[in-house]
C-alpha cells in the first residue's frame, strides 16, 4: 500500500508513451516513407524553456507546483516538409517530496530528493501537414520519438545541509557484499509531441511535451530496501539518517531494516513541456502566391 499511489501514476505515464510512440511509428511509416524527393531543406538553432516533472517511487505533484523550471539548446536539420531531425542538450531539474503526499504511509516514509539532469538526445520529428514557411506552409502538429543519454546526480537535505545521496550508499551499495554505486549516467527513451508555428520564414515558435523514460531507477535514489541499518550506521551514519527517514517526523524503535523505499520492477523517468524558438540559418526567399501558382501549374498531373 505504501507506494501503490505513486505506481498507479507511474502506470498511467507507462500506457501513454506506449500509445504516443505506437502513433509515432505510425505516422512515420505512413507519411516519410512514400516521399523520395526531398524539399526545403534547411538548418536552424533554438532554445526553449520549460517546466520537468519526475515520474517514480517518492511522491510528486502532477501540477505547475511539482515542476521545475528548466530549458536547452537545439539544432536541427529539416529534411523534409514532413520530417526534421534534432540534436539537444537540455538542464531539466526534477524534485519529489513524500511530505507533500496525501497517503499518511508515504509521509511517514519521508523521503525527498531534487535532482538536475543534464541531457543529450537526438530525435526524430514527423509532421502531420506539411511545414515550409517558404512555401505559405506555416504550421503543423507532429509528434517525435528518439534516444538519448542523461547525467544524473540526486541530493536531499538535513538539518538546511545539502549531501548528495549517490556517494552514500543509502541502500547499503558500499556495504560488504554491496552491488556498488549506480551509474550517473542512463539511456533513456523520448516520446511525445508538438505543435509548430513559422512566425516569419526564418523564426520559428512552438509547444511540446515529451516523455523520458530511463534504464535507472534511481533518479531519485530509492529503488529497493533500507539495509543492514546496524551495518550502514557503523559504515557511515549520515547514509543511514537518510535511508529511513520516519524518525523525523515519528517516534520508532523498531529496527528498520527491510523497510521499503522504492519498487525496483519500476524504472523512474520524467517528463518535460515547455515552449521552443528555433531561427533558420538558411536565406532564402519566400515564394509569392504567383510564383506558387506557377510552379503548380507546371508540375505534371498525378494520374486518377
Amino acid at each position: 500500500m505504501q507506494l501503490q499511489l505513486t505506481r498507479m501514476k507511474t502506470n498511467r505515464h507507462l500506457s501513454s508513451f506506449s500509445w504516443l510512440m505506437q502513433i509515432f511509428c505510425a505516422v512515420a511509416l505512413a507519411t516519410v516513407l512514400p516521399f523520395s524527393s526531398v524539399h526545403a531543406q534547411f538548418s536552424s538553432i533554438g532554445t526553449t524553456t520549460g517546466l520537468s516533472f519526475y515520474i517514480g517511487d517518492i511522491h510528486s505533484e502532477n501540477n505547475i507546483a511539482g515542476g521545475s523550471a528548466g530549458g536547452g539548446f537545439t539544432y536541427r536539420y529539416h529534411r523534409h516538409q514532413y520530417y526534421n531531425f534534432r540534436i539537444g542538450l537540455s538542464y531539466l531539474p526534477i524534485k519529489g517530496a513524500d511530505s507533500l503526499s496525501d497517503e499518511t504511509n508515504i509521509r511517514r516514509r519521508n523521503l525527498s530528493f531534487k535532482n538536475n539532469l543534464v541531457e543529450l538526445s537526438a530525435i526524430t520529428e514527423v509532421n502531420l501537414s506539411k511545414f515550409d514557411p517558404l512555401n505559405f506552409e506555416n504550421s503543423s502538429p507532429y509528434v517525435f520519438g528518439g534516444l538519448g543519454m542523461v547525467y544524473h546526480s540526486p541530493y536531499t537535505h538535513l538539518n538546511g545541509q545539502k549531501h548528495k545521496l549517490r556517494p552514500l550508499g543509502t541502500e547499503g551499495q558500499f556495504l560488504p557484499n554491496g552491488k556498488g554505486p549506480y551509474s550517473a549516467i542512463t539511456p533513456f527513451v523520448v516520446g511525445g509531441l508538438g505543435a509548430r508555428l513559422a512566425l516569419t520564414t526564418r523564426l520559428h515558435a512552438g509547444f511540446e511535451i515529451g516523455f523520458r523514460f530511463l534504464a535507472t531507477d534511481y533518479l531519485d535514489d530509492a529503488s529497493t530496501r533500507v539495509p543492514d541499518y546496524e551495518r550502514l550506521k557503523e559504515s557511515n551514519a549520515t547514509a543511514a539518517v537518510l535511508s529511513y527517514r520516519l524518525p523525523e517526523v515519528a517516534t520508532t524503535s523498531s529496527n528498520p531494516t527491510g523497510r521499503i523505499r522504492g519498487n525496483p520492477k519500476n524504472f523512474d523517468g520524467y517528463y518535460y513541456m515547455g515552449f521552443h524558438v528555433s531561427y533558420s540559418l538558411t536565406k532564402s526567399k519566400q515564394m509569392t502566391f504567383r510564383e506558387k501558382f506557377d510552379r503548380q501549374r507546371a508540375a505534371p498531373s498525378k494520374p486518377r
